[in-house]
Parts: structure tokens; sequence; C-alpha cells
């Protein structure tokens, strides 16, 4: 606060009530040895308070998930900010807001097929954003394998114009040296007349050439071609995480990609991994490190899943653990890095070539979104600077039917990660 920066406070609900003084901008003028006027305020934790100096630029952020501050934030401490909404609907552009127009309809055209209104009972995690996380996780992607097409073309365009310069010179140099007209023409594969070559390099004025409008309506069908084809992999990708209930009510589901082996794909833990992990049928899914997967067992049964993964002979070794046992960040990362060092770490060749698993069980009821989404983060983070390329971190959510006292309900958005 002194220095004047702006401080971001992200899931401290325990420290917010010591910050009313400083919201309420009670401020004590002090003055120092020079003169110079200094504001103060008090903080407060427990019995104890303390009186701080307050820079004018010092800002203060709070950033809560909506749902929790309408339910577990004070309202004299919501009132005392400026409240800003902002969810992955928010940031989207008018051609985004269009394909998640389109998959709002498909959503609601399975909904009508399934005759069930409650959409979380036909796909996992879903809330109002998560069709715009969708939308925006595909746009940030093909965003991310043009620039690199661009990139090759332009090194491409280079190397061809390096190895033209090289062609152009080497010829004028063995013209020069023959001082023959014909020698330079055969290696040019043009003509020995000075005007054919003119002619060739300034195209005449009736020469055909693209017009403007060509050009633009040209680009609509490109852009009209991708839109069609994201919204192609979005659909199939929310058939990935439909309920057993929605692909078997459900004819639009069941006619998307790998709909018809569905059952056999999500019947079990073994049958899961063995689709995403030892032979997946997605590309991408074979550089994937993280993976969530969602099921409506409990997560008492967890034990039974891994002994059926161990006997099913998968070329997998899973170890398997609970989130909720972990206290702090720390120790999270510590069994995280743990896991994701190389077998060979002491120099000795690793005689298990399996892939290495870390199974993470999560209970919305233990843990939360907030908690989740944290977990998230910090497996991609570790995942970037392992060296074990092919271990994978795998996030096993347990959503059985809740009960009155204990709702298993979680929003789950798309990441591009």
């Amino acid at each position: 606060m002194a220095h004047g920066r702006t401080v971001v406070l992200v899931n401290h609900d325990n420290v917010y009530e010591a910050l009313y003084d400083l919201l309420n901008q009670r401020y004590l003028i002090k003055r120092d040895a020079n003169g110079v006027a200094q504001r103060l305020l008090r903080l407060a934790i427990g019995s104890r308070s303390q009186l701080c100096v307050v820079h004018e630029a010092f800002k203060l952020v709070v950033v809560v998930e909506a749902a929790h501050a309408w339910a577990r934030l004070d309202l004299p401490l919501l009132n005392r900010f400026e409240k800003q909404v902002m969810t992955a609907k928010e940031v989207l552009s008018r051609a985004q807001t269009a394909e998640a127009t389109a998959l709002a309809d498909f959503v609601a055209h399975v909904r009508s097929e399934c005759e069930v209104d409650d959409l979380t009972k036909l796909f996992a995690g879903f809330h109002e954003a998560m069709l715009a996380s969708l939308v925006l996780c595909h746009w940030a992607r093909d965003e991310t394998e043009e620039q690199e097409t661009v990139e090759e073309e332009a090194e491409a365009g280079a190397e061809m114009r390096e190895a033209a310069s090289n062609g152009i010179s080497d010829t004028i140099v063995a013209g020069d040296a023959m001082g023959d007209a014909h020698a330079i023409a055969a290696r040019t594969q043009q003509p020995p007349s000075s005007s054919a070559a003119v002619a060739s390099a300034s195209p005449s004025p009736s020469s055909s050439s693209p017009s403007p409008s060509s050009s633009s309506s040209a680009a609509a069908v490109a852009r009209r071609s991708a839109s069609e084809r994201r919204l192609r992999t979005m659909r199939s990708q929310l058939a990935h995480i439909a309920t057993p209930l929605a692909v078997w009510h459900s004819k639009t589901l069941q006619q998307l990609a790998h709909a018809n082996r569905y059952f056999e794909l999500h019947a079990d833990l073994p049958a899961a991994l063995n689709y995403r992990l030892c032979a997946p049928l997605e590309p991408h899914d074979a550089q994937r490190r993280l993976f969530l997967f969602a099921t409506q067992s409990p997560l008492e049964h967890a034990h039974v899943a891994l002994e059926s993964v161990q006997a099913a002979a998968l070329h997998l070794r899973v170890s398997m653990t609970q989130l909720a046992r972990f206290g702090t960040e720390a120790q999270l990362v510590s069994e995280i890095d743990e896991f994701l060092k190389p077998d060979n770490v002491h120099g000795a060749k690793a005689t298990d070539t399996r892939r290495k698993v870390l199974i993470l069980q999560c209970d919305p009821v233990r843990s939360g979104r907030d908690l989740l989404n944290h977990t998230m983060h910090i497996c991609r983070q570790r995942c970037a600077i392992s060296t074990q390329s092919d271990a994978a971190l795998l996030i096993l959510l347990h959503l059985p039917p809740g009960t009155a006292h204990a709702t298993r309900e979680i929003a789950l958005d798309f990441n591009e990660k």
C-alpha cells in the first residue's frame, strides 16, 4: 500500500473483514519532518491492529466466483467495491458470439430430444458460460495454428527469394564470362529478346488480376468454412462430456464422431484410460499430459477401479491419491514434482517403459471449483517445466447423485491446454 501498487486478492475470504477501514477510506493524515502529508489507515487482524501508510495510487482488486460472492460474502463488503462480472461470454466477438449461439441451439435440441430441463444432467459440469469457453478455446487454437502457418510461409518465402537471388547472380556471372546472350536466356528459361524479358517482368495492364470484390468474397468463404469446421469439432467435444442419459436418448449425439462407440469407450476407468492415453482416437491427445475425467461413481469405489486398471494389463503405471488430503499448495506441488521426476534421474536406465499416470481424485463436496481450477493451473505449470515428457496427470472428478445436504454440482470450462 505504501508503494502505490495494485494488490489482487484471490480466495482470501479470511482477511476481507480486516479491510473495512481501508474500504471506508477513513484516512488519518500525518505530516513527516519535511511537512509532507501521509495518509494512514488502520488494518486489524484479530486483536492486533496497526496504522499503515497508503499511497494515492494504491488499488485493491478482489477476484471471486460470482456464485460464491452472492452466497458467502457479506453485502456491506460487496457494496464497497465497484463490481464487474467477467465471464467467457463477456469477451466474445461478434463472430464468436454467433458460434456460441449455434452451440446453444445444438444443446437446446439435445435437451428437447432427452426431455430433460436440467442441462447438468446431460453434460458434465455444464453452466451458462461453458459454451463461450469452448468457442474461445478453439479460436485461440486456430490463431496459434494460423500464426505458425504464417511464420512457416514467411520462412519458405525467404528461402525461395534467397535461392532465386543466388540463381540470377550465377546466371549473370556465367553470361558475362561467356559473352553469350543465348546462354543467359537458356538458364533463365526466357527467350533472348530483351523485349520478351521486359514483358515477363512487367505484365501489361490488360492481364487479369483478382478484383477486391472477389478477394473479399473468397475471404468470406474461408471464414465460413473455418467456422463450420470449428462447430463440427465443438459439437464432438460436447458429445465427449455428455452423460450416458444424454447419449442414450439423443439421436443427434449418436450421429457425432465416435458416438457409436460411446458406451464402449466410457464403460469404465480402464476403457477411458485406454481411449485417451494408450490408443487415443484424437490426434491431440497423444501429446496431452493433463486430463480431466468425470464419473458418477462415488469416491469410495475408486480402489475397485484402480484394481480393474491393473488387471486390464494396460501399458500404464497408475497411482492414485485424493486432492483433499493436501493441506497446502506446497504439499501438492511437492507430490506432483516427485511424480514427474524421470525414472533415470540418478543415471540408471529405466526398466519399466510403461507410461506413468497420477490420478488426483476430487470430490466437489470437499474440493470446490476454485480449488479444482487452481489444481489444474498448478498441474499445467509443473508439466511445462518437467523433463518427464510422457508422464500424465489425471484429475478424476466424482459426481455421484447428491443429496439435500451434499450436492455435487460443479461448473467446468474448456481450456486449450
